[in-house]
């Protein structure tokens, strides 16, 4: 993730990286909910 803001300064950047983080963490948090 460092890499990615560090790299990424322009707004459209940033909203893209933010969107798949909070994609990927969605997807573990679903995945976690249904198999327990």
């Amino acid at each position: 993730m460092y890499v990615f803001f560090s790299v990424a300064p322009r707004k459209n950047a940033i909203q893209c990286t933010l969107w798949l983080y909070l994609r990927q963490r969605a997807g573990i948090l679903l995945s976690w909910f249904f198999n327990h």
